[in-house]
């Protein structure tokens, strides 16, 4: 199963560098739907289905895009505040978040 999401160009070098091994995204509904699972009782949980994302940097026809393997994709609540600068994120405590472990560029 793969994803497309839209990513900006920083963040688009960063992974294809390799300096950025996990891309953080809002929890909203629609990320909750495309990337997270459900278990048993309706909540969403960690996605084991979903091997690959495909970024994509902008709108157009002729946009860069590159297929990552996905290592781990799960939803995070910050119980303290929290900076990764290799991946560009910030979160306050109590916040949540969608992290997808990046894994090898396949394309």
């Amino acid at each position: 199963m793969t994803v497309i999401l839209r990513i900006k160009r920083k963040e688009f070098e960063a992974i294809k560098n390799g300096t950025k091994k996990t891309e953080w995204r809002r929890p909203s509904l629609y990320n909750k739907r495309i990337l997270l699972s459900k278990n048993s009782e309706g909540k969403f949980c960690e996605n084991k289905e979903l091997k690959e994302v495909t970024f994509i940097n902008g709108y157009s026809a002729d946009s860069q895009k590159i297929t990552i393997e996905v290592e781990l994709i799960r939803p995070v609540k910050f119980s303290s505040n929290i900076e990764i600068k290799e991946d560009l994120f910030i979160a306050m405590a109590g916040e949540c978040s969608i992290q997808i472990k990046l894994g090898k560029i396949i394309k």
